[in-house]
């Protein structure tokens, strides 16, 4: 057995400064795509395009006027480091923008292109002013200049058998019938339309009449085909938000598999899955031409939940997105799972590695060497004893400061779970925050990997090579200035680790 090591590590968040004069100083995300001068909302669309990843994001520059929303739109090579760009699409007379698609009309169909190749985008649009509930409609808008500048379309886009407002659409090539597919998320059904010109679309079918569970609203909509792990094989993937349900309460995106033949889509199993088990991913976008780019199937999610709207008390919490996670579908205990893993760029913003060699203990273990916020944690513990009764019945690690909050991030042996504790002692607290996120997994390796993201107000969690995922905003009253590794109730043994210090992804901040 090796030798005890005890050691200690101050951990010190840095506040990130706001350029704007009427924005108190306050922590904002480092590494996770966010913004400083405006409202975030939900991800719309990401898609790669002549050599960039293009991102488009519902924006507001006042949160509680829903006329204010608008798209913005980012750009990247990497996933990590974003280029904000102008504002795509505005809001106009009275109207609402909501969710929807875009798309990359390769061959003109829509007739937009004026001899160059059109982003088209398709999007719910209100109007309270005009509004007939028999007719429900969305609204097409176009681009030739790579998404700077758009021009929206004067006729809307009229759906039949379409009786509920529609709430988000998803529109995509289907190689196989030669024809645009949009998937349209109305109440607790996704309706499905076919059409050849972006324009006039036909109603195929409808899927969600006998969905297990339908609670809470369902707000977003997610439709694309996921490879089999180690194999080219493929499901179709429906991935649905809803505000309410999720397995740790709150907000979430469940996710159905199945087949789709350019007519119907049919799932193998009507009761859904979880994408996350953390109660904070939400609204997500899957990079919607992967296959045809040849990219892996990147995945973005809001750090969200509709619960904190009534619950933050005025705190300046900033929204942001999840890392950039690669998606990919595996065969396991006779079942299929998303697994998510972490974007593999950190290479290119990592500073001041800390390696923490093989050590056993119980108890509190402490390190010494001073890092900030934010952090990518990498601990591997050998679980091959976990029969015998020495074994900690917890084990992880923790952060703390000094007003009492602590965040503590493991696996727990006896109850067979991951999780994500909360604890805020400190002033400004909100209840909306309070509790603790959890996964049941039981462990069938001989070690637990533990892959953890921490910034200045979110954590994510990563396992069992990606089977396990857990995604939780925070908010403290003071920032992190302690840090170990943790053992309850008996011995652990960490094989091999390393805390690694992340450079910010913005040059203004």
């Amino acid at each position: 057995m090796s030798q005890k090591i005890i050691f200690s590590i101050l951990l010190i968040a840095v506040l990130a400064s706001c350029k704007t004069a009427s924005k108190k100083e306050t922590d904002q995300p480092e590494v996770h795509f966010s913004l400083t001068d405006m409202h975030l909302g939900a991800p719309t669309e990401l898609f790669y395009f002549e050599g960039e990843y293009h991102l488009f994001y519902q924006c507001s520059p006042d949160s509680g006027n829903l006329n204010s929303i608008s798209w913005g739109h980012a750009k990247t090579t990497d996933l990590l480091h974003w280029q904000k760009m102008p504002l795509a699409i505005n809001p106009e007379n009275n109207e609402r923008i909501g969710s929807g698609s875009i798309v990359i009309d390769w061959n003109n169909s829509s007739a937009f292109g004026n001899g160059k190749t059109p982003m088209v985008a398709i999007y719910t649009s209100v109007n309270e002013q005009n509004i007939n509930p028999e007719i429900q409609t969305l609204v097409l808008s176009y681009s030739t200049d790579k998404g700077t500048t758009w021009q929206k379309d004067a006729t809307p886009v009229t759906l039949e058998n379409c009786f509920v407002q529609p709430t988000d659409v998803r529109v995509f090539w289907h190689e196989e019938t030669q024809r645009w597919i949009m998937g349209v998320l109305t109440g607790y059904e996704v309706r499905f339309y076919s059409s050849v010109d972006l324009k006039n679309w036909q109603y195929e079918s409808v899927f969600g009449e006998n969905i297990y569970s339908k609670v809470g609203d369902w707000t977003h909509l997610s439709f694309s085909p996921l490879k089999i792990d180690g194999t080219q094989k493929i499901k179709w993937i429906m991935m649905i938000s809803g505000s309410t349900g999720s397995p740790n309460e709150g907000s979430g995106v469940q996710y159905f598999y199945g087949d789709f033949d350019g007519y119907v889509f049919k799932s193998e199993r009507t009761k859904p899955k979880w994408l996350d088990n953390g109660s904070d991913n939400y609204a997500g976008v899957v990079l919607s031409n992967y296959i045809e780019s040849g990219k892996p199937a990147y995945y973005l999610g809001l750090i969200d939940n509709y619960r904190y709207k009534q619950g933050q008390n005025g705190s300046k919490i900033t929204d942001a997105y999840t890392i950039p996670r690669k998606l990919t579908l595996r065969d396991k205990y006779y079942d299929f799972y998303i697994v998510s893993e972490p974007v593999n760029a950190f290479e290119t913003i990592e500073e001041n590695k800390q390696l923490l060699k093989e050590t056993t203990f119980s108890g509190e273990l402490k390190l010494k060497k001073q890092q900030e916020v934010p952090l990518e944690i990498n601990l591997k513990f050998d679980a091959n004893n976990r029969i015998y009764l020495n074994m900690a019945e917890m084990f992880g690690i923790r952060l703390s400061n000094d007003q009492g909050d602590e965040l503590t991030i493991g696996y727990h042996t006896h109850r067979r779970y991951f999780f994500i504790s909360e604890i805020k002692k400190g002033t400004n607290k909100t209840d909306a925050w309070d509790g603790f996120q959890y996964d049941p997994y039981i462990i069938d390796e001989p070690t637990v990997d533990l892959k953890i993201i921490v910034d200045h107000t979110s954590a994510e969690l990563y396992s069992c090579n990606g089977l396990v995922s857990l995604t939780r905003k925070y908010f403290v009253s003071g920032s992190w200035n302690k840090i170990a590794l943790v053992s309850e109730n008996g011995d652990i043994t960490l094989k091999e680790g390393n805390i690694t210090e992340l450079k910010s992804i913005w040059a203004d901040r």
